[in-house]
């Protein structure tokens, strides 16, 4: 039985229509769908000279570091142990009593008598800063959890992104003659291009190698990556 040519335009017509119509509704959904983008990593250089840095030493907590020259120095007390400010230069243009980072980079080293009630993890990430939308509410703090030996011995490095911050901070658990400090070296870079970024990240490297720490005891704190 032939088939009748009348009969078979109107559906092969229908067909043509129908796969027209679902490859623009295909187009549009992939040209309006959301990007994910990956952020990409700075890789710092090693090229810095740190030949004319300047050296800080702190007989009370006992340890050394070197910092660039034109980054402003600021000592002080916090909960009763010497808190350390440095601050780059565009931080120190922005106020002459800087309270808090706008833009650029900030550099603190801090203890404290570790008393914390929750999990070791909650308690780390307590200690950084959530980035703030335009409306005042909080943004999403999100960590990269891993071991750091930077004071010695091993101790919590957390990485947290929140808005157009970056923060790096490195811990330890540290037995002082007179009780337990939770010492910490902590990096903050807020509003800052990429390259820049780059630029700060090499910095607190280059810082973070030439600490040195002598302390009078030091034990390891448990894997912070894991509530109890």
């Amino acid at each position: 039985m032939k088939e009748n040519p009348q009969s078979a335009a109107p559906l092969k017509t229908l067909i043509i229509l129908a796969s027209t119509t679902i490859i623009v509704i295909g187009f549009f959904i992939f040209q309006n769908s959301p990007t994910i983008k990956n952020t990409p990593k700075t890789q710092p250089s090693s090229t810095l000279n740190t030949s004319n840095w300047k050296t800080y030493q702190n007989n009370e907590l006992q340890y050394t570091f070197k910092y660039p020259k034109t980054w402003k120095f600021r000592e002080s007390m916090s909960m009763g142990y010497p808190y350390i400010n440095i601050f780059d230069p565009i931080v120190q243009a922005q106020s002459p009593e800087i309270t808090d980072v706008i833009q650029g980079a900030m550099v603190e080293i801090y203890a404290e008598e570790f008393r914390a009630v929750v999990p070791m993890s909650e308690h780390v990430r307590n200690l950084v800063t959530a980035g703030r939308a335009d409306d005042g509410s909080l943004l999403e703090e999100q960590f990269e959890e891993s071991t750091s030996n930077v004071w010695g011995v091993p101790g919590p490095h957390l990485i947290n992104r929140s808005g157009n911050i970056l923060q790096h901070l490195h811990a330890a658990l540290i037995e002082y003659p007179e009780t337990d400090l939770f010492i910490r070296i902590v990096l903050t870079i807020r509003d800052t291009s990429p390259n820049q970024i780059g630029v700060y990240l090499d910095t607190f490297d280059q810082i973070l190698s030439n600490l040195t720490f002598n302390p009078p005891n030091t034990f390891p704190l448990p894997d912070f990556t894991k509530n109890p």
